[in-house]
């Protein structure tokens, strides 16, 4: 029989283990509570790429401070979102894999086809899929092939191929997640919702891309709706089943939308500047962003933007600005326009943390703004040759880390001064890099063309 004393001991020690899970469950329930709902992930993290109370290491190699490195089946331009103990990515034409965090193992993966949902509006369509799924013979299969090929549902949208250097496929969006469930789009059309432990939730045919640009917006959770911008349209869905809450025109753009909040009601910023109401798809401003490629950043009630290189200069639209939001008493947003600049950017969107607004410019590195004026602060050329800067600048703690498409990445102080850190090379010469590289306490998630990454500190 034990004493007293050991008991207490016993206690003592337990109590000492827990605290520090306990600490830990406070500090995330309470974050939660203040911020009134579920963490929402995805593309750049929450869409700002900023990443404040990251530590991953500034220095690695292929080798070097990499815990886990997972063959990929498949290319994907996207990045890395992360849920918990799960690293979730892409595989082309339409995979969605999970893979676990502490070791890199792939634990589940599962293949949206045009089978996989019966399209609604097109008969013929639906009627094959039904004799899809009942066909039991490799005779019955076949037949319901060649009908496959002499039905249009059943066509892959075409790939722009080697565009800028890499090439848009349909896996150009990053998964989106509310903590609890993930939600995936593809250029071909289809989009799905799975658990973490790989139950897929629901599956449908969106619409099919009317462009390249189609491929590449991520989808964002915002007002309670799923949103996507694809085929013509900015779309409003149920993340609980997959329906359309509502449906408004709106062009489709590389860049992606990011939230805001304004007067209390969360809104949607596209691209090029139109500001819509995320619960009911009203529109309540335009003008408030001047991009296409990229992505606005929001921090607060302003929207900055900045046009890249590829627009020509004839239709006298600012290259770079910054935009306050304000409530207007009839319910719509005024634009009150801080500065505008004609510096111009890459195709990355930019970064916004500490007073500056920083991105990366084709073949020529880092350039930093004043966020209050458009001032140039400073410009740096980085060690990157004629390499493009696809991938989007981040930040984790103090530092920048700006990546290239060959996986070689500058990590720079971020301040008023530049001051490189450290130079890495990640890729081989059969690899790339494209999709923004994410952080998680003292860890950074890369997915290249070939392999998903895991860099921290052994």
């Amino acid at each position: 029989m034990r004493t007293t004393q050991m008991l207490q001991t016993d206690v003592r020690g337990l109590v000492l283990y827990l605290l520090p899970c306990l600490a830990a469950w406070m500090t995330i329930a309470c974050g939660a509570a203040a911020a009134g709902e579920s963490p929402r992930m995805g593309w750049r993290g929450d869409g700002t790429g900023n990443f404040p109370d990251a530590r991953p290491p500034v220095k690695w190699s292929a080798t070097e401070n990499v815990l886990w490195k997972t063959p990929m089946p498949g290319r994907s331009n996207s990045g890395p979102l992360v849920v918990g103990d799960r690293v979730f990515t892409c595989s082309e034409p339409s995979t969605l894999l999970c893979v676990s965090a502490a070791d890199g193992k792939v634990l589940w993966s599962d293949a949206l086809t045009f089978t996989d949902a019966a399209p609604e509006d097109d008969p013929e369509a639906a009627e094959i899929i039904a004799r899809w799924r009942t066909a039991k013979t490799e005779a019955e299969k076949k037949a319901v092939r060649k009908d496959m090929l002499r039905c249009d549902y059943f066509e892959m949208p075409p790939v722009m191929g080697w565009h800028f250097g890499f090439c848009l496929e349909y896996t150009l969006p990053t998964p989106a997640s509310d903590g609890k469930q993930v939600y995936v789009v593809y250029g071909t059309g289809m989009i799905g919702a799975y658990g973490v432990d790989g139950k897929r939730l629901w599956a449908r045919m969106l619409t099919k891309p009317d462009s390249g640009a189609g491929y590449a917006a991520s989808p964002l959770l915002a007002g309670g709706r799923l949103l996507i911008n694809m085929g013509g349209s900015l779309h409003g869905l149920d993340p609980a089943d997959g329906k359309t809450a509502w449906k408004i025109k709106h062009k489709e753009c590389y860049g992606s939308p990011v939230r805001a909040q304004v007067g209390g009601t969360e809104v949607v910023v596209m691209p090029k500047g139109d500001v819509f109401r995320a619960t009911d798809g009203m529109k309540l401003a335009s003008q408030a962003a001047v991009n296409y490629y990229q992505s606005a950043v929001v921090q607060g009630d302003v929207v900055y933007s900045m046009r890249d290189d590829c627009f020509s200069d004839e239709d006298g639209s600012p290259k770079a600005m910054a935009v306050r939001l304000k409530p207007a008493p009839d319910g719509t947003i005024i634009t009150e326009k801080l500065w505008e600049t004609t510096a111009r950017s890459g195709f990355s969107s930019p970064l916004c943390a500490d007073g500056l607004l920083y991105n990366s410019k084709n073949k020529i590195g880092v350039v930093a703004f004043d966020a209050s004026t458009g001032r140039t602060v400073w410009t740096a050329r980085l060690n990157m040759g004629d390499a493009e800067n696809y991938p989007c600048i981040t930040r984790a703690g103090p530092y920048l880390y700006v990546p290239d498409q060959r996986g070689r990445t500058s990590v720079l102080q971020a301040g008023r001064g530049y001051k490189e850190v450290a130079f890495n090379q990640l890729c081989d010469q059969g690899d790339q890099m494209i999709g923004a590289p994410l952080f998680v306490g003292d860890r950074m998630y890369v997915r290249t063309h070939k392999f998903l990454f895991c860099i921290g500190s052994k």
